[in-house]
């Protein structure tokens, strides 16, 4: 079947590169057909769009007559309206995410780039703007989780503060990958502290607040993965900015991008830490929200405090996790709080070695296992038997025929 050549427009200086971009899009990765038009300087860019329209322009940001976000932002006025590829040296990524945030389709770091994900990005960035077109633009966010490849997005509250609500966070995302081997997404929400961060053993280039800045404009996978950093199990982390109290996100920015990240992602895990106009804000496109608490009384009286504020009609998404308790109370906490208990985890004397280690806790823990259930529930998967539990009631069952007359 025929198809139209897709017209480009490549503004680069470089003739090596050029030559290479070419015969790139001349190769097998270019089944869809590309025109490749090439022009060494911006001015000639320019005045060869004055000629004729091009499907997407793919622009190299140090050219000898402009540099940097200048231009970027000249050929975008030049042709409003047409998707721009940034390519950039791997010393100015920090300036291409910038180009993101004000309006270019994607970036491609020249050292990295290769056939395929020119070609890819090439018609993800044709693409998006129809589909952006063509989408139904809605309010109800709660509608989102019925969407075709939307993500199950899970957000944590801990009412009270040091209750272990991001090392719960941190540990349930690490299972939901490694017991799906699905993509998983964890967003630290906790402006103040940035402990998801701490926990995986990184200090992140980017942080929640460049993404948010730059939510309008994350519409592919590629562009959204640059604000990411990936932990165990290839778990995508966005991090904390850690302000401390100083800001706060901007509100339907952060709204926005976690719309676009259920896009990409299987399972989205967010961190909303305390309760507070932002984090019940994010609560409210969560399809599960997960309430930690320990048995502590002033924890127990805060989470109390904050399911009586839910109105009944509101409370079906939400769920207990009981933290550092006994288990066999579920039942009772449930009772008290008028909401189902997802899991009990036990005090476990492992959980501040391995915090201190920035490790995850043994696998083979009562804690941990009791995390990779609650997951494999969550997913819809069988729970895992403990062996001690089976074995202990094999050898009850011997015992018990060993008393028998005759024995």
């Amino acid at each position: 079947m025929h198809h139209q050549k897709i017209n480009v427009l490549l503004i680069e200086d470089s003739s090596e590169f050029a030559e290479l971009v070419v015969d790139w899009l001349a190769g097998p990765e270019s089944d869809d057909g590309f025109s490749v038009n090439w022009k060494e300087s911006l001015n000639a860019g320019i005045e060869s769009l004055k000629q004729a329209p091009v499907d997407v322009i793919v622009l190299d940001l140090s050219l000898p007559d402009s540099k940097g976000k200048d231009t970027f932002l000249k050929i975008d006025r030049a042709s409003p309206g047409t998707p721009v590829i940034v390519l950039s040296a791997a010393k100015s990524e920090a300036v291409a995410l910038g180009m993101i945030a004000d309006g270019a389709a994607d970036y491609l770091v020249k050292s990295a780039c290769n056939a395929e994900n020119l070609a890819r990005s090439i018609r993800y960035a044709i693409i998006r703007p129809r589909a952006k077109e063509e989408k139904v633009e809605t309010n109800d966010f709660g509608n989102l989780s019925k969407a075709r490849d939307s993500a199950k997005f899970i957000g944590i509250i801990g009412p009270k503060g040091g209750v272990g609500t991001t090392t719960f966070a941190w540990n349930l995302a690490v299972d939901l990958a490694r017991q799906t081997n699905e993509k998983v997404l964890v967003c630290d929400f906790d402006s103040d502290s940035g402990l998801i961060s701490f926990l995986a053993g990184t200090d992140p280039q980017y942080t929640l607040k460049d993404a948010v800045a730059a939510a309008d404009n994350l519409l592919s996978e590629t562009s959204f993965e640059r604000f990411v950093f990936k932990g165990p199990h290839g778990v995508h982390v966005l991090s904390s900015p850690g302000w401390h109290g100083v800001a706060q996100l901007e509100r339907e920015a952060a709204k926005k991008l976690i719309k676009e990240a259920r896009r990409f992602y299987n399972w989205i895990v967010a961190d909303f830490a305390r309760p507070s106009p932002n984090s019940l804000a994010f609560a409210q496109l969560a399809d599960d929200v997960l309430l930690v608490s320990s048995t502590e009384m002033a924890s127990l009286y805060e989470t109390k405090r904050f399911v009586d504020s839910i109105k009944p009609q509101n409370r079906s998404r939400f769920r207990l996790v009981l933290n550092q308790a006994t288990r066999g109370r579920g039942a009772t906490w449930a009772t008290t709080f008028g909401l189902p208990v997802s899991v009990v985890l036990p005090f476990d004397s492992e959980l501040q070695d391995a915090f201190m280690e920035q490790r995850l806790i043994n696998e083979n823990s009562t804690f941990r296992k009791e995390i990779t259930n609650l997951a494999r529930k969550l997913a819809g998967l069988a729970e895992i038997k403990s062996k001690t539990t089976v074995s202990s009631l094999f050898n009850f069952k011997r015992d018990k025929v060993s008393l028998l007359p005759g024995d």
